[in-house]
C-alpha cells in the first residue's frame, strides 16, 4: 500500500511588475495576484512607466479585492508624476521608489514582469 505523505506547504513572496496600461495587463495581475494569495503566498504589485495609469481613480475599484486579500499595491513616484497621476491614485496603493523596487527583487522568491 502506497502510503500518502503530506506536502510541506511554502509560502513564496512573489513579486509582479507591471509596466503598460493595456487591459491585458491589468486582467494578468488581477488573475495571478488574487490566486497567489488566495492560496497564502504574499504578493506585492510594482507599477512603473504607464504601468502606474492602471492605479488612476477610474481603476480603483478594481483593485479593491486585492487589497482585501493582502496584496500591497505600490506604485513608482517618479512614473506616477511622469504620467500626471501622483494625485489621483487608488487609495490602496501606497508611493514607492524604483530603489524599493530593487530591494524587492532581491527579497522576493519570485518576480513576473508584465507589459
Amino acid at each position: 500500500m502506497l502510503g500518502v505523505f503530506p506536502r510541506s506547504v511554502e509560502f513564496l513572496h512573489l513579486l509582479l511588475v507591471a509596466s503598460s496600461d493595456a487591459p491585458s495587463t491589468l486582467d494578468a495581475i488581477r488573475g495571478l495576484a488574487s490566486a497567489a494569495a488566495r492560496r497564502g503566498h504574499r504578493v506585492t504589485v510594482f507599477f512603473q512607466m504607464s504601468g502606474v495609469k492602471l492605479l488612476g481613480a477610474s481603476w480603483a475599484n478594481r483593485f479593491a479585492s486585492l487589497a482585501s486579500l493582502g496584496v500591497r499595491l505600490l506604485a513608482c513616484r517618479t512614473s506616477a508624476k511622469e504620467e500626471g497621476v501622483e494625485n489621483e491614485l487608488a487609495g490602496e496603493a501606497e508611493m514607492s521608489s524604483l530603489g524599493e523596487l530593487v530591494d524587492l527583487l532581491d527579497r522576493s522568491d519570485r518576480a513576473l514582469f508584465l507589459g
